[in-house]
């Protein structure tokens, strides 16, 4: 139809052009009986955008009635911001087109404040003088397919958007890096204002804060959100639960959604994203790319999770929780590198379980590994969190103690030893008498010029402490 209209534009302008025509010449009365029959918009206008002549489309496309436009003018259906194109500039174009005419999408502008977008010609027509007499438009109005194409492209855009952030979070293996990763990737998805990740503890049953975004400087966690009952109910539904949270620096509320975490049927956590009052509408287009999201984030948390466990029974001694000899030596070295560089002391103690094997063969193996499992709990709970144990072989232990100069090592490694020398330990056998002998060594000292050095001094006090007749405390 639009075709068949510009033809018959095209072929009513050339013979228009060959008459002699008045200085504002009118489309033939004839012929208006047949542009009103048409779904595309003729109009004519002066140079000035005054309406010569239209038909009733286009009266019918600006929903207005078709007498309410004698004498108006164009100018007024034209987007009126900086960025819009105006009536006078598209005249501009057609003038000095070397035919004479100008075609383009443009976006105009109902006088009820709607909008609309047509696939507009435009001719100029000149008297016999050459002197530019009036301009004939051709409008269809295109307003579906624009708003499609744009959401399309809008389309386009966030699956680029969810894309990217989905290959950014797949690179993230470490919870602390991925959680916060998440939480801004989601955020700009849905255009959240603030927002929270907070992780699910399955042992006991609660929510821990994790990550945050401009939730305030109270905020501790979904416990301010949500009731205990509330709470339930999310992680027994496990479905999107939304909130409204007074906004105290506004007279208005904000929107919360809870999006729970789950990979394949486990709750990790909840992702919380919030959103201003005046935001009162969600696409069901943005909850589809966020669901998507959310189901990537709880598959790289689940990872992280997994990469954590990994990570742990690669550098940790099972049976005890503390840092096997391997990646203990391989942490240590990093800190007796530092310390010789920086000049700060530093010290090393050996612990060794008197009479252990003594334990085993009249007790059996399990009650030596309770044993040593309350020993290493004992020894956590003496040291600062800067300090470093591992379990360097057997029933020896070996503890890393930066910026400690040897009156401070002697004091740590008697109260170790005291506190395990009086401890009841307690296992399936009965209650135990245990006792640990102590060798310790320290920087500076210049005749130690690398790690394996330094703890071979400690283990000569060890063996030193054992020949002083046990649980004792011996310096290297």
């Amino acid at each position: 139809m639009f075709a068949e209209a510009q033809e018959l534009f095209t072929r009513l302008a050339t013979e228009s052009s060959e008459l002699v025509m008045p200085s504002t010449p009118s489309l033939p009365i004839a012929i208006l009986p047949i542009f009103d029959t048409l779904i595309t918009s003729i109009v004519q206008l002066d140079p000035q955008g005054y309406y010569i002549a239209y038909n009733r489309y286009w009266a019918t496309l600006l929903r207005v009635p078709h007498e309410s436009l004698h004498g108006a003018n164009i100018r007024t259906v034209f987007d009126p911001s900086p960025h819009g194109i105006q009536w006078v500039d598209l005249a501009a174009l057609a003038h000095r087109s070397r035919s004479g005419s100008v075609q383009l999408s443009q976006r105009l502008r109902r006088h009820d404040g709607s909008s609309l977008w047509v696939s507009l010609a435009l001719t100029t027509m000149r008297d016999q003088h050459g002197n530019v007499s009036s301009f004939l438009a051709v409008m269809l109005d295109v307003t579906e397919q624009v708003e499609t194409e744009q959401n399309l492209r809008q389309r386009l855009r966030e699956l680029n958007a969810l894309r990217m952030a989905m290959n950014d979070i797949a690179d993230k293996l470490e919870l602390e890096d991925l959680l916060p990763t998440i939480l801004r990737h989601a955020a700009d998805l849905m255009h959240a204002t603030n927002g929270e990740i907070s992780l699910y503890n399955s042992v006991q049953q609660t929510f821990q804060l994790n990550s945050q975004i401009n939730m305030g400087a109270a905020y501790t966690g979904l416990h301010d959100l949500l009731s205990p009952a509330e709470l339930c109910e999310l992680h027994r539904t496990r479905e999107p639960y939304l909130v409204q949270q007074p906004d105290h620096d506004k007279d208005q509320r904000t929107t919360l959604i809870c999006f729970p975490l789950i990979h394949n049927e486990q709750l990790h956590g909840i992702l919380t994203l919030g959103f201003k009052a005046e935001r009162i509408m969600i696409r069901s287009g943005e909850l589809g790319l966020l669901h998507m999201f959310v189901r990537q984030a709880a598959t790289s948390i689940a990872n992280a999770f997994l990469f954590a466990e990994v990570q742990r029974l690669a550098t940790t001694d099972t049976l005890m929780d503390i840092y096997n000899r391997r990646h203990f030596l391989l942490l240590a070295e990093r800190i007796y590198i530092q310390a010789q560089q920086q000049h700060t002391p530093l010290a090393i103690l050996m612990i060794d379980i008197d009479h252990f094997k003594l334990v085993n063969d009249q007790y059996g193996h399990q009650v030596g590994d309770q044993v040593l499992q309350q020993i290493a709990t004992l020894i956590e709970q003496l040291v600062r969190a800067e300090d470093m144990c591992g379990r360097y072989g057997g029933e020896e232990l070996i503890l890393l103690l930066p910026h400690t100069g040897v009156e401070q090592a002697q004091v740590v490694a008697e109260r170790i030893r005291l506190r395990i020398a009086t401890h009841a330990f307690t296992a399936s056998a009965g209650v135990l008498s245990i006792t640990t002998s102590v060798g310790l060594a320290c920087l500076p000292d210049t005749t130690i010029t690398h790690l394996d050095a330094l703890i071979k001094r400690a283990d000569t006090a060890l063996y030193a402490a054992k020949q002083a007749g046990r649980n004792c405390v011996m310096v290297g």
